[in-house]
C-alpha cells in the first residue's frame, strides 16, 4: 500500500507593539518537511527570525535564525519575504520574532508542512 503525503499550512498573523514575538509551538511528529515564509510588514523595524526547536515543547534550543527586511515605504509599499527551514530534527517547533531596533513586530508567517 502506497503512502500519502499532503501539503498544508499554519498561519500567523502578527501585529504587536512589543519588541518581540514567539508563535505557539508547533508538532511535527506527523509532519515530513516544513519551512517557515515570513514576511516583515514593519517600516520601522528589521526582524531577526529564528526557528527554536524542542524535543518536549518546554526546553527550546536555537535552530536557524535569518533577517526578514523591513518593508520599503512606497508607492507602493515593498515586501521582501525569506523562507527557512528547520535544521535540527524535533518533535516541536516555534518561531522567535525580534524586532531590531527594538519597536514593534508586525509580521505575516506561514508554516507550510508535509504530513503522511
Amino acid at each position: 500500500m502506497m503512502a500519502f503525503v499532503t501539503f498544508k499550512e499554519k498561519t500567523f498573523n502578527i501585529d504587536t507593539t512589543d519588541d518581540s514575538y514567539t508563535t505557539p509551538a508547533i508538532n511535527t511528529s506527523k509532519m515530513k518537511d516544513g519551512t517557515f515564509f515570513v514576511t516583515n510588514l514593519s517600516l520601522l523595524t528589521d526582524l531577526n527570525v529564528k526557528i527554536q526547536a524542542s524535543a518536549d515543547g518546554i526546553t527550546w534550543v536555537d535552530d536557524y535564525s535569518d533577517l526578514a527586511p523591513k518593508a520599503v515605504a512606497g508607492p507602493p509599499v515593498v515586501y521582501n519575504p525569506i523562507a527557512i527551514a528547520p535544521l535540527y530534527f524535533a518533535k516541536y517547533y516555534r518561531l522567535s520574532l525580534e524586532s531590531d531596533p527594538p519597536t514593534e513586530v508586525k509580521a505575516a508567517v506561514k508554516f507550510v508542512y508535509q504530513v503522511f
